[in-house]
């Protein structure tokens, strides 16, 4: 599997982290090409819905936006 490219994602998170924050307080985002496309109340249920939508190849990244950031960051997680 080629490795993912992550890093335009989490420089879109970390550009708009502020208003991010102010919408989405504690959810788990999908965020691709740059974009949230979907929030959700649980990592389970958007990783479902990211793999569902996007296939498990795609670079697309979960991120839950809390206050500060994450203390654990997985880069890649299966089902």
């Amino acid at each position: 599997m080629p490795e993912k490219n992550l890093k335009p994602n989490l420089e879109y998170v970390e550009k708009n982290r502020a208003e991010l924050f102010k919408r989405y307080a504690n959810k788990f985002l999908i965020i691709y090409e740059q974009e949230v496309v979907n929030s959700f109340d649980t990592y389970e249920a958007a990783a479902q819905e990211a793999i569902r939508a996007y296939g498990a190849d795609i670079d697309f990244l979960i991120y839950h936006m809390t206050e500060k950031d994450p203390l654990n960051f997985v880069m890649e997680a299966t089902l």
